[in-house]
């Protein structure tokens, strides 16, 4: 997420192939596992760096070609590629290891100060120092006259590129250090699996992070803090939770470009100056008041329409929030009904209230 927000955020390029570059760090983190013996004086906690370091490579001429044009051209490009590698995968399982993939195992290599990564909480622990390395970095790079540049570049190229600088080159350098933070954080995926199959190239994989980006919000560096965490909870918790969970991500992106285009930070951003002003902290748990029941009458009622399709699987019977809903009992749907329209109808007197604020 923090190469997306570089490339989004900082430098606007959309990227549509962003997948291919974690998914090639992540195998390349699993082959060097595999060639890493036993005993061997090479610390597993640095695959990740050795893989972000052969993704920025392999992105050097890759990364020449997609920001030669337009932005839009560029985004061709990337979505072009990542296709292309995707389709050519499964034709060479000597490397992507077929539909199987390629499994290797991580307690290998030399165990400094005794870190094995063999329990989970050792792994954590490597995660979260390259985590708060490179978002460091990140935050740095974007104070230094580059990252003044690129932001310049993103908002006027013709008017920098009047000025002196190169919008290609700057474009370049920036698309080549997002592939590097993207291989890294494959090959940290590949540490924690253990595993690496072809779909972590995918262009579903990229969609994933391209709504996510835009979700968290891309103009700030916790921007993609917040990416992450919603990702985690759509793919681990919701997922596991309900069948549509899809939809619900489907609609928070829907509702986020409509209503919060600058995305979760900017929103929380705004809640945050607007909870100072005089009066307003009543106002804004009115909101969240409103927005949590039309949430809950929605959400009652989606299960309950999906579970329609199970009936005589699973009985009518579903649990939503806590609550045993009949799916065959009309007063269910009727309660869901005036849940979601009392929340609506609060969610449009406050929307009047601050209006005439």
């Amino acid at each position: 997420m923090l190469g997306m927000h570089l490339l989004l955020g900082e430098g606007g390029i959309v990227h549509f192939g962003y997948a291919v570059y974690t998914g090639a760090g992540a195998f390349v983190a699993i082959h060097a596992l595999r060639a890493i013996e036993p005993g061997a004086a090479w610390p597993v906690s640095l695959v990740p760096l050795f893989s972000g370091l052969v993704v920025a490579v392999l992105a050097w001429p890759l990364g020449w070609l997609s920001t030669r044009g337009t932005p839009l051209t560029g985004a061709m490009m990337t979505f072009g590629m990542g296709e292309l590698l995707w389709a050519f995968a499964p034709a060479f399982p000597g490397f992507f290891g077929g539909e199987g993939g390629v499994g290797a195992n991580r307690v290998t290599g030399l165990a400094p100060w005794g870190v094995t990564l063999g329990p989970q909480v050792e792994l954590y622990g490597v995660v979260a120092i390259y985590a708060f390395v490179a978002t460091w970095v990140v935050w740095a790079l974007a104070r230094t006259p580059w990252g003044y540049t690129l932001r310049a570049v993103r908002d006027n190229p013709r008017r920098a590129d009047f000025l002196g600088c190169n919008p290609h080159a700057v474009r370049w350098r920036a698309f080549v250090g997002a592939s590097l933070l993207a291989g890294v954080s494959g090959g940290l995926a590949a540490l924690h699996f253990e595993r690496v199959t072809t779909d972590s190239l995918g262009t579903p994989r990229s969609a994933a992070f391209l709504l996510f980006a835009v979700l968290g919000g891309s103009r700030t560096i916790a921007g993609p803090v917040w990416a992450a965490v919603l990702m985690v909870l759509a793919f681990v918790v919701l997922s596991a939770w309900t069948p549509a969970w899809l939809l619900y991500v489907g609609l928070l992106f829907v509702a986020t470009v409509l209503y919060a285009p600058g995305g979760i930070d900017a929103w929380v951003a705004q809640c945050s100056k607007v909870a100072g002003l005089p009066g307003a902290v009543p106002w804004l748990l009115a909101c969240a008041a409103g927005a949590l029941l039309c949430a809950m009458g929605f959400v009652a009622m989606v299960e309950m329409a999906y579970h329609l399709q199970s009936v005589a699987l699973y009985g009518p019977v579903v649990q939503v929030m806590g609550m045993a809903l009949d799916v065959r009992d009309a007063d269910c749907w009727v309660g869901a009904v005036w849940v979601g329209a009392v929340g609506a109808g609060t969610l449009a007197l406050c929307a009047r209230r601050g209006g005439a604020r």
